[in-house]
């Protein structure tokens, strides 16, 4: 199985034991890991975007230290 990456950054998704049905999304780059509650009714295009918009964030933080 293949994991989801962006600019060095592994994505990963799963299902939360809550009484919402939210997700975790996962965003792991080394020993760093970032992880967001992500509600059951936001389509997948929006939790890849969220993923990428963030990881766009994380690489421009990393450049200016």
């Amino acid at each position: 199985m293949s994991k989801l990456s962006y600019k060095g950054w592994f994505i990963n998704c799963k299902p939360l034991k809550d009484d919402e049905g939210n997700w975790q999304l996962e965003l792991e780059k080394g020993e760093v890991l970032h992880t967001f509650t992500m509600s059951k009714s936001m389509a997948l295009a929006s939790v890849e975007n969220f993923a990428y918009d963030r990881i766009d964030e994380y690489v421009e933080d990393l450049k200016k230290s």
